[in-house]
């Protein structure tokens, strides 16, 4: 199989080849955080937050393990996404037990509940932004996390 590239299908394991295709597609993430990590031509900070801001939403195809324990394991990009008010279409680790499955983020198992996940963002993009802010101001505020990692120290 070759590798995905602009226009190209994408494979899933458990259908094959599906007829959407990526548009706009690219590996400009992992140049962003090479040149943020750059000794000698380094990008400043806001490269990262920039490059958020200019998406529409993320997918996010968790690690196996992830998937299999279970565990609730959610991605620290996807929360800099809700924070930035793009949704998020994220692979089931069992972090709907914890945040739940509301508008902005959406989790899935199989492949047709990502494309359903896209059609319900596409048609109230206002709302699930919205809706993905208000996620990342209830659990990932840093004011909040570090309050409850304190407390849970007993300090």
């Amino acid at each position: 199989m070759k590798w995905s590239r602009p226009g190209s299908p994408l494979r899933w394991p458990e259908t094959g080849f599906i007829q959407h295709r990526w548009q706009g597609y690219d590996e400009g993430l992992l140049l962003y955080v090479l040149g943020l990590g750059s000794l000698t031509h380094p990008l400043p900070p806001e490269s990262y937050r920039a490059y958020v801001q200019r998406s529409r939403a993320e997918l996010m195809i968790a690690k196996g393990m992830y998937v299999q324990a279970r565990s609730g394991w959610f991605s620290d990009r996807s929360a800099c996404y809700l924070a930035a008010g793009r949704p998020v279409i994220t692979q089931e680790t069992g972090f709907t037990k914890i945040y739940g499955q509301q508008g902005g983020l959406f989790g899935f198992r199989k492949l047709p509940e990502i494309a359903e996940a896209v059609r319900e963002i596409n048609g109230n993009y206002r709302r699930h932004s919205r809706a993905a802010r208000e996620i990342a101001r209830e659990f990932f505020e840093a004011e909040k996390v570090l309050a409850s990692l304190l407390d849970r120290a007993g300090l």
